[in-house]
């Protein structure tokens, strides 16, 4: 009996000391997780203190009254870039909707929206933690490689820039699937798998949701085969049959996804592959490869633009030099499988998700198909591989006289996290304001006209006129393209007319439309200095060749209703302007007008209701003030010929 109780007693002992251990195992994971947290948020938190910059202002602030929660059906069936005109063929509603919960939030306050890019790059990086501990098995891996993830300065872009907002939230939830998925498939038995199937159903929940935020997730189902090959370290050897199986309902989900693609947005294919350039743009994916490597590498001389240009020839020295560093990068691949079938997976990783960003389906008609957000996704490979290499330098020392040489991998460690964590906030200040962005831009792309172009748009929108002129100028001939240089002129143009020096202004705007008579913002802003000079039926004729070029061009259509109003044409004037209240999103001038010219033909009821709808519409203009002392008067007369009634009557 003595012995079955010391026996009862051990086994009793053996799981508590179990239990034990699994409550430190947890305690730990949980102090890691929010130490990430915490240092995910610090590295970005100045660009809390950032505002609007790029394609922000335009979506953001010249659009702000289109995000309304009525505006939603608009902003889940149109493209990405909904404002526009030309066709991008990006499908992207989860994004837009994120920015719509942003407007209800904040308003117009950048801090906000800023806020929700670091919380989904906080949560992509604990979920880069969660699938390396899988795949790894080891904590210090995945802390390491999660914290390399989130200081890891190719990251800004994406992070610091919210209308880079898409790369992060389809990381997110394509790192999400993943983990969900490992869950699943790393299950030994079929009793436990069937007991983690909630965790396959949430993969193929948040892979869908990846694809409504970005494209490249398409590449999701590769990602789980290329897993089962070389990242699998059960040693179960998976038949073909049963990764199809796997597979399967992925690929369900990419279907119902093209279906619905198909529905809301126009199909432009095959036209839109511009196949005359497909040999050179096959050329180019080692360039390309090679210049993405040396990012996540060298994080260095980051940049907003980067231009590149096309490999026309295998006979090209880039060709033959950048080939070689993809093989070696192939080699090291290949070694790393025996050694290491975990971190060969995640080179596999790399190449995987950059496949969709390599330019065989053209990114750019121009030579700007480079740019680092597009790395924020294959950067959780690259990070977890740097993890990995981390921790075994550390442990690579044993004996006695190797450990005196662990405080080298030590500070090895602490200058690399120190070099990303600086670099990313450093580089955070470039995004904090479009001059910021643009002039760190000329400095690190000098050779480049783009750069003083958007620079010189900034001092533009800034009111340093003087300062653009010069940009202006110095893009002017930094231009290869007659085209180009038509744009230019066509800006220098909007910069007179902001001067008000009107002769200059048009002399500027024509000779543009010399050159690149297909613009039709030249003829807008054309007819808009007409106007200024009181040349109404001018300035019609410029608004009706806008209007020839671009038939749903917003301005010149609302800016023929104000000519007709200016030349005293109210009729014409109301009949136009209710035509383009129909066909375009609400917009101040526009009910401005119709207000003023209803008031002019004496019909008050009609000219009140499109006065206060003006007065609903944001940001205020010159006329707000105007318009609230009018209605103030058509009140009092209201109320006065209310008071004569009622004493006539009595």
């Amino acid at each position: 009996m003595a012995v079955h109780f010391t026996r009862i007693d051990r086994s009793g002992s053996g799981k508590s000391m179990r239990l034990s251990g699994e409550k430190t195992k947890t305690c730990k994971t949980f102090f890691l997780l929010l130490l990430l947290a915490i240092l995910s948020f610090a590295a970005y938190a100045n660009t809390l203190k950032g505002n609007f910059v790029w394609d922000d202002r335009a979506l953001f602030v010249e659009h702000y009254d289109v995000w309304q929660w009525k505006n939603i059906k608009h902003l889940v069936t149109c493209q990405d870039n909904l404002f526009e005109d030309r066709y991008t063929g990006y499908y992207r509603p989860l994004p837009n909707l994120t920015f719509l919960l942003d407007r209800y939030l904040w308003g117009q306050n950048p801090a906000g929206y800023h806020l929700t890019n670091i919380i989904f790059h906080l949560l992509t990086t604990l979920c880069v933690y969660w699938v390396a501990a899988i795949i790894f098995r080891d904590s210090s891996v995945a802390f390491l490689g999660a914290l390399c993830f989130a200081w890891h300065p190719v990251h800004t872009e994406a992070v610091a820039w919210i209308n880079g907002r898409n790369n992060v939230v389809s990381s997110f939830f394509y790192i999400l699937a993943f983990a969900f998925y490992l869950e699943y498939a790393t299950k030994k038995s079929l009793a436990t798998r069937s007991n983690h199937f909630p965790c396959y159903a949430l993969s193929l929940f948040a892979f869908s949701l990846s694809l409504l935020s970005k494209e490249y997730a398409f590449t999701f189902p590769f990602t789980i085969a290329c897993y089962q090959y070389f990242g699998d370290q059960t040693k179960q050897k998976k038949k073909i049959s049963t990764i199809a199986y796997r597979l399967a309902p992925y690929f369900i989900v990419i279907f119902g996804y093209l279906v619905v693609r198909s529905m809301v947005l126009p199909f432009h294919g095959v036209k839109f592959m511009h196949w005359e350039s497909m040999w050179m743009r096959i050329l180019t994916v080692p360039k390309t490869l090679s210049i993405y490597f040396r990012l996540l590498v060298l994080p260095l001389d980051l940049t907003v633009h980067y231009e590149t240009t096309l490999v026309s020839s295998m006979a090209d020295p880039v060709f033959w030099l950048t080939l070689t560093i993809v093989l070696c990068f192939c080699l090291l691949l290949y070694y790393s499988h025996h050694s290491s079938p975990a971190s060969s997976f995640m080179f596999v990783w790399i190449v995987l998700t950059l496949t969709p960003v390599l330019n065989l389906v053209p990114l750019s008609d121009e030579g700007t198909f480079v740019a680092e957000r597009y790395l924020y996704l294959p950067s959780a490979g690259f990070c977890i591989i740097l993890g990995n290499l981390l921790v075994i330098s550390w442990n690579k020392w044993h004996g006695r006289w190797k450990k005196a040489l662990r405080p080298i991998s030590l500070l090895s460690c602490c200058l690399l996290l120190q070099w990303y964590g600086f670099g990313t906030i450093n580089r955070n200040l470039s995004w904090l304001s479009e001059l910021s962005l643009w002039k760190d831009a000329v400095a690190q792309k000098p050779g480049s006209y783009r750069p003083y172009f958007n620079l010189a748009v900034a001092h533009r929108d800034a009111g340093n006129y003087d300062s653009s002129l010069r940009m202006f100028e110095k893009a002017y001939w930094m231009a290869p393209a007659a085209e180009d240089r038509g744009i230019i002129l066509g800006n220098i143009g909007y910069v007179y007319y902001a001067l008000r020096e009107y002769s200059l202004a048009e002399a500027n705007l024509k000779e543009a439309i010399a050159i690149s008579p297909r613009n039709p913002a030249n003829y807008n802003l054309l007819g808009n200095t007409y106007f200024m000079e009181h040349n109404f039926r001018e300035a019609l004729t410029q608004y009706r060749r806008a209007i020839k070029i671009n038939p749903t061009g917003k301005d010149p259509l609302i800016n023929i209703g104000i000519a007709y109003y200016k030349l005293g044409d109210m009729d014409r004037a109301i009949d136009h302007l209710e035509k383009v209240k129909s066909i375009t999103s609400p917009d101040r001038r526009l009910y401005y007008y119709l207000g003023a010219a209803y008031d002019r033909k004496g019909m008050r009821c009609k000219a009140k209701r499109y006065y206060r709808t003006y007065l609903k519409l944001l940001p205020r203009d010159a006329n707000y003030q105007k318009v609230v002392r009018r209605l103030k008067k058509m009140e009092a007369a209201r109320q006065s010929r209310n008071r004569f009634h009622r004493w006539s009557s009595a």
